[in-house]
């Protein structure tokens, strides 16, 4: 499955796909269930937080996780997921 993640191997605890991403995509983990509550911040090249949103895991297997195209341009971005517990992973996506 296409995703990049930005960790050392045997560390990556979540999987994003599909990556490019359109107006929706997943994440799933790689390790454990998905369990309580987990924030997003999504980065444009230049640094600036695009979007930012929090969620509860409602699905131990994946988050569905929609997008604002109202304030996400095309292009590529770096996304933060973070759980409640301060594990963190930082993707690189492209968005179509």
């Amino acid at each position: 499955m296409p995703g990049e993640q930005f960790s050392l191997p045997g560390d990556a605890a979540f999987h994003l796909f599909p990556n490019p991403v359109n107006d929706w995509f997943y994440v799933f983990p790689l390790k454990n269930s998905l369990e309580g509550i987990y924030t997003f911040q999504l980065y444009n090249m230049r640094g600036n937080m695009v979007q930012g949103f929090s969620m509860q895991a409602t699905n131990p297997n994946h988050l569905r996780v929609a997008l604002n195209r109202n304030v996400v341009q095309n292009g590529l971005h770096f996304l933060r997921v973070s759980d409640e517990h301060g594990q963190s992973e930082v993707f690189k996506v492209l968005i179509i």
